[in-house]
């Protein structure tokens, strides 16, 4: 095994923004902690919640941090002594966690009046509304122009472009710093000497499952193997009639 020690630093992220409140009231209860030391751990801010381990121990905690949906950054504890901890590295995507019947599964009722429903042929419109009446447009004023006749640059719009700002006046800057010069925030450093991860095994949400659904489908049959036909639903709209264009004609 490896002497080499490390510490494990917490943010605040978890696997899913929308369990953000269900992960704290889960942290919350594993370290005892009250509101005001889990508002710090979940600023934003890196806080180191425990200083030199082994690797057996981190892994541990990122374990039981998974486990509740949460995700601790751990670090070697020698660079700890010589530099500050640099900001939290942008984790990588990471599944997330399988929905748990106790806290995400809907509660299912039975139905309570059998169903009485068909489908519609395929085609068929399910807009009830009557249609508008046909549009009368008088066109006896309008003509056609004769076939390869006139263009269309007559109207087109003469796009006129802006002029270019005056840059004479700008350089740019010979030195090589970085353009931000905001100082890097110091880690969280929370006390965290008196908690420890409880050795119960059981579920840390208590809540019922959900009873099962009591769906009636004695009323159901199934057809036979290889019998009936998909073609009786193929049927096809008729067309709409055509417009009588009897009374246009064009003019020269």
């Amino acid at each position: 095994m490896s002497d080499e020690l490390f510490d494990i630093f917490f943010s605040g992220k978890v696997l899913d923004p929308d369990q953000t409140e269900l992960v704290k009231q889960k942290v919350a209860k594993l370290f005892n902690a009250d509101d005001a030391l889990i508002a710090k751990l979940f600023s934003g801010k890196p806080a180191k919640i425990k200083k030199a381990v082994d690797m057996d121990t981190a892994i541990k905690y990122r374990v039981k941090f998974r486990e509740m949906g949460a995700v601790v950054d751990i670090r070697p504890a020698k660079a700890q002594s010589e530099t500050p901890p640099p900001p939290a590295p942008k984790p990588e995507p990471e599944p997330a966690p399988e929905p748990s019947p106790e806290t995400n599964s809907p509660e299912i009722s039975a139905p309570s009046a059998e169903l009485n429903a068909s489908l519609a042929i395929p085609g068929t419109l399910m807009d009830d509304a009557v249609p508008p009446p046909p549009a009368d447009i008088d066109t006896s004023h309008l003509t056609a122009s004769d076939a390869n006749f006139g263009s269309l640059e007559e109207y087109a719009e003469t796009v006129i472009p802006a002029p270019l700002p005056d840059t004479s006046g700008l350089d740019l800057d010979a030195s090589a710093g970085p353009l931000d010069s905001t100082p890097e925030v110091p880690p969280l450093e929370v006390n965290t000497g008196d908690m420890a991860i409880d050795a119960f095994s059981g579920n840390l949400d208590d809540t019922p499952p959900p009873p099962p659904a009591n769906i009636d489908t004695s009323k159901l049959s199934a057809s036979e193997a290889n019998s009936g036909s998909l073609e009786e639903f193929n049927a096809r709209p008729d067309p709409e009639p055509i417009p009588d264009t009897s009374n246009l004609q064009l003019k020269d």
